[in-house]
C-alpha cells in the first residue's frame, strides 16, 4: 500500500478546493460544506491512475476523493476526484455507494456503470 502522506493529501485537497465551485450545478445555493467527503487509496494498472489513459506500466496507488451531497443539497450529483483532479459526476445510487464502501470506485472509462439502474 502507498505510504500515507499528509503533505500530498493537503496539496490535492487545496487543488480540489480551488476549483470546487466550478463543478457545482448551482454554486449560488451549494458549497463544499453541503457534501460529505470519502477518501481512500486505490490501485490502478498503470501510472495514469483512475483516468485510465496511456501511462507507464507500473501498478500505481492514487488517492480518490468522493464528495457525496447531503440530503438537503438540491440538484447536485456526487463528484469524483483522482489525485486532486476532477474525474466525473456520478448519481447517488446503491451501486455507487457500495463501491465507495468497498473503496473501489470505477475509473473514468467505466463510470457509465453508475448511470444504469
Amino acid at each position: 500500500m502507498n505510504d500515507f502522506n499528509l503533505r500530498d493529501m493537503a496539496i490535492e485537497l487545496l487543488q480540489i478546493d480551488r476549483d470546487f465551485r466550478f463543478y457545482l450545478k448551482d454554486s449560488r445555493k451549494n458549497r463544499v460544506s453541503d457534501f460529505e467527503l470519502y477518501t481512500f487509496d486505490q490501485m490502478w494498472g498503470n501510472t495514469s491512475g483512475g483516468f485510465e489513459g496511456i501511462g507507464g506500466s507500473a501498478m500505481t496507488y492514487q488517492r480518490t476523493y468522493v464528495f457525496v451531497p447531503l440530503t438537503a443539497t438540491e440538484g447536485e450529483e456526487c463528484l469524483v476526484f483522482f489525485g486532486g483532479r476532477f474525474a466525473y459526476y456520478a448519481p447517488y445510487n446503491e451501486t455507487f455507494m457500495s463501491d465507495i464502501r468497498n473503496k473501489n470506485v470505477a475509473g473514468v472509462s467505466k463510470k457509465s456503470k453508475y448511470r444504469i439502474q
